[in-house]
């Protein structure tokens, strides 16, 4: 009777190294690196998730258990939320280096990590970091054209930035010398508690004289446009 109860015991502490439970996810790509043309497979796994985002899609339709084919033009970090009820969401990140890519498109700001010139800070009522990254992505890539850009500074995190892109509501038709505007956009949201999500939205506007190349900032201590910009797009957020 002692050989069968300690062979039991046995077989379950071997099982439980065969099989280990981890209630951390899992985010992975098979090629960490591909040729330009390239592509590569990102796979999750979280067993409790019921609601997921991924940067290059939106809202995934299989939270707790995936894979996704990626083909990116350049080197790209891919963010990845997912959530879990009573749990707090969980923000991963893989970088996938693309080799022989044309190097980086569009016009950014010099350092994404950092706020832009003009900045403000709002909370917003929303139980889901998912459902309100979707939305950003959905307002700054859909609705507004913008070229964007995600990742994770922090692990309860997801940062949008834009690339500048040039604005006729932001240049004045009496203008002389006549000027062209062009403006990036800089979202963070940081998942909190009680329900709420906080939200630092920065904004950047750039212009130039028609016979001129070179960007000039604009000057904020003497334009409103920063603001009246950044109400226009946190408007735009809360009403998708």
């Amino acid at each position: 009777m002692m050989f069968f109860v300690a062979q039991f015991a046995l077989s379950v502490v071997l099982a439980s190294f065969a099989s280990p439970m981890s209630d951390e996810p899992l985010f992975k790509a098979d090629k960490p690196e591909i040729a330009a043309g390239g592509s590569a497979s990102l796979s999750w796994q979280w067993n409790p998730a019921t609601r997921g985002y991924l940067s290059s899609l939106g809202l995934v339709d299989h939270p707790s258990s995936d894979t996704v084919r990626v083909s990116p033009d350049e080197t790209t970090s891919y963010v990845l939320i997912l959530e879990a009820p009573g749990l707090l969401p969980r923000v991963l990140v893989q970088r996938v280096v693309v080799r022989g890519a044309k190097g980086r498109s569009g016009d950014w700001p010099d350092d994404l990590f950092v706020p832009l010139a003009y900045q403000a800070d709002y909370d917003i009522n929303s139980t889901s970091l998912s459902v309100l990254a979707a939305r950003v992505r959905s307002v700054l890539h859909d609705d507004r054209g913008f070229e964007v850009r995600q990742f994770s500074p922090a692990e309860d995190q997801i940062v949008f930035s834009t690339a500048f892109l040039q604005n006729a509501k932001l240049n004045e038709a009496n203008e002389s010398p006549r000027k062209f505007r062009r403006i990036a956009y800089r979202v963070a949201l940081t998942a909190g508690k009680s329900g709420l999500i906080h939200v630092n939205l920065s904004s950047s506007i750039e212009w130039r004289v028609v016979v001129d190349n070179r960007w000039f900032p604009e000057n904020s201590s003497s334009s409103d446009r920063y603001k009246i910009q950044t109400d226009d797009l946190w408007s735009s957020l809360k009403a998708n």
